[in-house]
């Protein structure tokens, strides 16, 4: 004796279904593995790979190059982290950071006043790569992404910005 179900789907249409499902998560993740390509594509993402620890702030310089400074960007933008290596600020106690030129800081003890590192800059609107160097040497390097580009490029910034709110 067969149970039968009040209501029965058609398996042909559960396999269509799925398939569709499938389809929907292969480009999902298709389209997001393309805009998080292109997010990290930025000529500073690439030349941070080439930025070592134990190099002069002088190839650094070569490497980017141009000088330390604030590019089309507020000195104020924060900065997400998205790759650190080396000795940085978060290894330092009880600091401060002066800033002698346009994005190069020295970090001094309050307690000593003595420069414990000097903290390089080179910041755009997208992106930035930070150095600590000790007697002119890469210790420790940052690779970060603007918090403002990050929120113009989320979905819901955009619809918001179409709609007028």
């Amino acid at each position: 004796m067969k149970i039968r179900f009040p209501i029965q789907m058609p398996m042909r249409l559960s396999r269509m279904k799925l398939g569709l499902l499938a389809v929907a998560v292969l480009v999902a993740g298709v389209i997001i593995g393309i805009v998080r390509t292109k997010l990290l594509q930025s000529p500073f993402n690439q030349a941070y790979d080439r930025v070592e620890l134990g190099m002069s702030v002088d190839e650094v310089t070569k490497i980017l190059g141009m000088p330390p400074g604030y590019y089309q960007v507020s000195p104020s933008e924060n900065f997400g982290p998205i790759k650190i290596e080396g000795t940085t600020t978060s290894s330092f106690k009880n600091f401060e950071g002066v800033e002698r030129d346009a994005g190069v800081f020295d970090i001094v003890s309050r307690g000593t006043d003595k420069c414990l590192a000097r903290l390089y800059k080179w910041d755009n609107a997208e992106d930035g790569i930070w150095i600590w160097t000790q007697d002119d040497i890469v210790i420790g390097k940052m690779y970060g992404r603007s918090r403002t580009f990050i929120e113009r490029n989320q979905w819901w910034y955009q619809l918001r910005q179409r709609l007028g709110l």
